[in-house]
């Protein structure tokens, strides 16, 4: 499918290419995937209108199509910002990022072989079947672009594409941030310095109208979510919130039972024989929530390593990223060699004991008023 919207190869050619604004949003062939707001100052403030024509060339020249167009009010400047399906595989590449592979093309490699990588072939069969899953379900490996490689991850997008949505909107929120390879445009200090307003990705109409039929059902019960879908559409965190909420609701039904029950004897037991009978109830009680905690926090180990093993999140690990209102000297990383910020601990003591000296101080003043 030809880009309605082609743009030069080169970095150099598309940072000179000249900026149009529009009034309309309407773009029903193509796919936008993340928008990106900047305020719109009068004509005067040149300062601020040239550093967001930057950021714009920036994303521009880092390979990525943008629609600009301005508000009703024109107060605002909207730009829509998605990847060529060719980009996104370099920065997946780049990034090592994890897909699924197609089960059936593994079976297949599994029982053929594969002869130009000298591999013989090794058929893998649960005769038994073991496992709720087959061998080959849920296998993630790192992105590599490679001709006799691609057919093996499984596509998940439209066209044939590798990347679903929420695999798109991690790509390109990469190539705005990426220093190395991208627009190098850190999103959360220009927030913070209000050189944009907001930035955000951008519903799929599809796919959220089929994932709210499933999911905004009146007799779903809190484990029967559309998990998968809702991973897919909103990503793994808030799939996993979501689980987390409806095994929470499940597992409260025991306690809850138990706690029916003797709240209804402590209203139809006389009252001379109450300290009696709760004398044996009230250790009852303790053991049975001490065993149902412990099972279900094992249980809910089990769950959670069971999805996100499905989900390809089984060891990732986060990154922490430096807020915009961080101060610190600029040195480079012992750990990595990257730019980072430090800030001295005696500096931080500093600031911390005169923090110290002034709530006390205050308290002190509270003290003498009232006393």
């Amino acid at each position: 499918m030809t880009d309605p919207y082609p743009q030069p190869q080169t970095a150099e050619v598309r940072m000179r290419m000249p900026l149009n604004y529009g009034t309309s949003s309407m773009d029903l062939q193509s796919r936008w995937d993340y928008v990106v707001v900047f305020p719109n100052p009068p004509k005067q403030v040149i300062e601020v209108s040239d550093e967001r024509d930057t950021i714009i060339k920036r994303l521009r020249a880092a390979g990525l199509r943008l629609r600009l167009f301005y508000s009703v009010g024109k107060e605002l400047v909207f730009c829509k910002i998605r990847a060529p399906e060719e980009l996104m595989r370099r920065e997946a590449e780049f990034l090592k990022m994890h897909l699924q592979l197609d089960p059936a093309e593994l079976r297949r490699a599994s029982f053929n072989g594969i002869p130009e990588y000298g591999i013989a072939p090794f058929p893998i069969r649960d005769v038994k079947q073991t496992y709720r899953y087959s061998p080959f379900d849920y296998i993630f490996a790192p992105y590599f672009q490679a001709r006799d490689l691609e057919h093996f991850y499984m596509k998940k997008g439209p066209n044939d594409s590798l990347f679903a949505s929420t695999d798109r909107i991690a790509l390109i929120e990469h190539i705005i941030t990426n220093h190395q390879t991208g627009a190098g445009c850190d999103i959360d200090r220009l927030v913070y310095e209000e050189i944009i307003v907001e930035s955000y990705p951008l519903h799929e109409e599809d796919e959220k109208m089929a994932l709210k039929e499933s999911w905004i059902v009146w007799n779903t019960s809190p484990m029967n979510q559309p998990f998968d879908r809702i991973c897919k559409y909103f990503g793994v965190k808030v799939s996993l919130y979501f689980l987390y909420l409806g095994h929470y609701t499940k597992w409260l039904l025991y306690p809850t039972l138990m706690g029916i029950v003797t709240g209804t004897l402590s209203y139809t037991i006389p009252r001379s024989d109450y300290q009696a009978v709760f004398a044996y109830i009230s250790p009852f009680f303790g053991a049975f929530m001490t065993i149902w905690m412990t099972i279900y926090l094992e249980n809910w180990k089990r769950l959670n390593s069971r999805e996100t093993l499905r989900w390809g999140t089984a060891h990732f690990t986060e990154t922490a990223q430096l807020r915009p209102q961080f101060y610190g000297e600029r040195i480079p990383s012992p750990i990595n060699g990257k730019s980072t910020r430090y800030f001295p601990p005696r500096e931080k003591l500093k600031r911390v004991a005169y923090s110290w000296v002034v709530i006390s101080f205050l308290i002190l003043i509270v003290f003498v008023i009232v006393s």
